[in-house]
């Protein structure tokens, strides 16, 4: 375990990382195309190549395969060995992006109609020419310049515009958070803008309206994936697979794991004794193939590629995208905090970087397949959540997959740990997000648990990984000083990797302040502007159900909610009590305090243990009325009601509900949670239900 040292404002010493060097940084070079194209031309290898993409990559490495036996995988690696090929096959005459014979080419592929087009300046002419006929706007022109003007007016986007097109324009966006996560049907406002970031993130400022065809070819480069690149011989390789039959002529432009219906073709991962055929089944659709363990569970009718194990296949064809893909990845794990801290992560890189995440709560091996396969190319910073879950889904694994340049343990805890022997084992399963760090790449651990102080020195895997530590203690390289939580959110004073930084986090509790304390040591590792990624904290919101604090209107007054009902273990639940212990001297003046409890579950042999712990918390808070939904409460010693503090046991949230339904009062401040199957979501729908019936019955 390697710890550097920078001087801190406390002028003591602390271990912090190197700042990224320039070659960490993603090389600024030529479109891989033009690359491939250029070359090829030179090495007079185009005769007979369409000019898409795949038809490029594929002559690029039959060349390099019947001159030197030389497969070549990663895309890059290719276009550098062709490029000294064509070096020493003649003068260096490349052609660049100002050329007409460029220009065209990009112009095509913009609209997507390179696929009868001949490489090479007159095919492309010739191409332009039927393009145009075929969109009702023929030019009679053979001037390459002429004809491209005539395309990129074709292929610029308008306000209005709806179809296709603009449809996977949006839906491009979206995946690096440029544009809302609903609509996307028409370029609008929000599309415009979008794309006018993507520039910015580009180095490219844009100030002409509309925007140009120049603009939107710099959108499709940045936008394909690896699917892009793959042919189906080759993507039945790539994952170990077979055609029934011939191998289709087609390109899949993503790979699905839900009966979605996007437009364009996909290939929806199907594993045997799933649902996927009902509902194909029920719906089949001729641009969808299919890869399956179990092809007799499907009517025939769909390109079918047949693999031994649709997990293996993911993992081997997320490796290949992983093998392709620039630009920097980061893996979250911890027992707490995970989903919060990755969208954190994420919604402050996105305003400065174009940036992907996993989706939701998604953590599954499954969901880093889909992000890395489905990814566009040109993202520079990808956020994954990896989850362990009962019995453990391999971290080691995952970080083999993502190979992440800096892995996040938010904490370790009681959760989940149902399926380990320990603590101490569960820690070690974390921990493994690392073993498969990128080179110079970072492990930031929560410095405030002793169990990982404890384990990461007994971890050989991880003894040459540099180490980030976040927290209150006073060796950590990323340091929470001073935190008051106020109505309006949470102050504080944080140091980060030797700089002091002050902010107000519109979320309550200590814990999320160490969350955007490593947020924004993450984010000074990326190369971005740290009082910029300061300021984009303020617009942050988790989930639904973290730790929101929310009102309810009723007739003759309000009730207050810190709402955290989504999830529970003993380290969430007592980070969340703090936080609404400490914001009830002002919110709850007058008022009583209420507490709808769920059990924590996935505990294991810690169940008893942790809910014993949790009754001395709920005592210690002083609550007017508790609320506890879980049989794991009815083994507990010693809950019974006093003076002060009136306790009802239920088996689940709709009694508990139904019991204060009949005592609701105006100036109640509720503190909800529980672990997701006590179902306590429904305290806030019952609260809405009430203040929709006062507002309804108001004169």
């Amino acid at each position: 375990m390697k710890r550097l040292v920078t001087q801190s404002s406390d002028d003591s010493p602390k271990p912090v990382p190197e700042a990224p060097t320039t070659e960490d940084a993603p090389r600024a070079l030529p479109p891989l195309e033009l690359r491939l194209y250029d070359a090829l031309k030179r090495l007079d290898r185009l005769t007979g190549v369409g000019a898409t993409p795949i038809d490029l990559v594929m002559a690029a490495r039959q060349f390099l395969a019947d001159k030197h036996g030389i497969l070549a995988t990663h895309l890059d690696d290719l276009a550098v060995r062709l490029q000294a090929e064509a070096d020493r096959a003649g003068p260096a005459t490349r052609l660049d992006e100002s050329e007409p014979e460029w220009r065209l080419y990009q112009a095509l592929a913009e609209l997507d109609e390179l696929g009868d087009c001949q490489a090479g300046l007159e095919g492309l002419i010739a191409g332009a020419g039927a393009c145009l006929v075929k969109l009702r706007k023929p030019c009679a022109s053979t001037d390459p310049d002429t004809l491209a003007e005539a395309l990129e007016t074709a292929a610029t986007y308008t306000p209005g515009m709806a179809g296709e097109r603009t449809f996977r324009l949006n839906l491009n966006l979206r995946k690096w958070a440029l544009y809302p996560p609903t609509g996307g049907r028409h370029f609008d406002a929000e599309s415009e803008t979008g794309l006018r970031k993507l520039c910015q993130f580009s180095g490219q400022e844009v100030s002409e309206a509309p925007l140009s065809a120049r603009v939107t070819r710099l959108y499709r480069r940045q936008a394909r994936t690896i699917m892009d690149y793959l042919d189906a011989a080759t993507l039945a390789g790539i994952v170990e697979g077979r055609w029934q039959g011939d191998a289709p002529d087609m390109r899949f432009e993503r790979v699905t794991f839900g009966p979605g219906r996007l437009p364009g073709n996909e290939l929806l991962v199907a594993p045997g004794g799933g649902s996927a055929h009902k509902s194909h089944a029920l719906n089949p659709w001729p641009k969808r193939g299919i890869l399956t363990n179990k092809p007799d569970e499907f009517a025939p009718g769909n390109p079918m590629l047949v693999v031994s194990s649709p997990v293996r296949a993911c993992s081997l064809l997320a490796h290949y995208a992983r093998a392709h893909a620039g630009g920097k990845f980061i893996a979250v794990t911890g027992s707490s905090g995970k989903t919060s801290t990755k969208d954190m992560l994420a919604h402050v890189l996105s305003q400065q970087m174009l940036t992907s995440k996993t989706g939701g709560t998604s953590n599954s091996l499954y969901s880093t397949a889909n992000m890395l396969i489905n990814r566009p190319l040109g993202t520079a910073a990808t956020v994954f959540e990896c989850g362990l879950g009962v019995g453990g889904s391999s971290l080691n694994h995952m970080s083999g997959i993502i190979r992440p340049h800096i892995a996040v343990v938010t904490s370790v805890g009681g959760a989940h740990a149902g399926g380990y022997a320990s603590l101490e084992d569960l820690a070690r399963k974390k921990l493994e997000i690392a073993a498969h760090l990128e080179s110079g790449g970072w492990l930031m651990a929560d410095g405030d648990s002793d169990l990982i102080r404890a384990v990461l020195p007994t971890m050989d895997e991880l003894r040459d990984k540099t180490v980030i530590f976040f927290g209150r203690q006073e060796d950590c390289q990323v340091r929470v000083r001073k935190v008051r939580v106020t109505r309006t959110g949470t102050k504080a004073e944080v140091e980060v990797l030797g700089q002091p930084c002050k902010f107000t986090l519109p979320m309550y509790g200590e814990h999320w302040i160490k969350m955007a304390a490593l947020t924004l040591a993450v984010a000074k590792l990326m190369g971005a502007d740290l009082d910029k990624a300061i300021d984009s904290l303020a617009a942050f919101q988790p989930l639904s159900g973290r730790g929101q604090l929310l009102t309810v209107a009723l007739p003759d007054g309000q009730v207050t909610v810190l709402d955290s009902h989504f999830n529970a273990n003993p380290g969430s639940m007592r980070a969340d009590l703090d936080a609404y212990n400490a914001l009830a001297p002002t919110l709850s003046k007058g008022g009583r305090k209420i507490g709808f409890v769920g059990a924590m579950r996935e505990l294991g042999n810690l169940e008893l243990s942790s809910h014993n712990e949790l009754w001395q918390w709920l005592r210690e808070s002083k609550f007017s009325a508790l609320y506890l939904v879980g049989k794991e409460f009815q083994t507990v010693e010693g809950i019974t009601s006093d003076a002060a503090t009136r306790v009802n046991l239920f088996d689940t949230s709709d009694e508990a509900l139904a019991a204060y339904a009949n005592d609701l009062r105006a100036g109640d401040f509720l503190f909800v949670k529980g672990s997701h199957s006590t179902e306590l979501a429904k305290v806030m729908l019952f609260l809405r239900e009430r203040e929709s019936a006062a507002s309804a019955a108001a004169p």
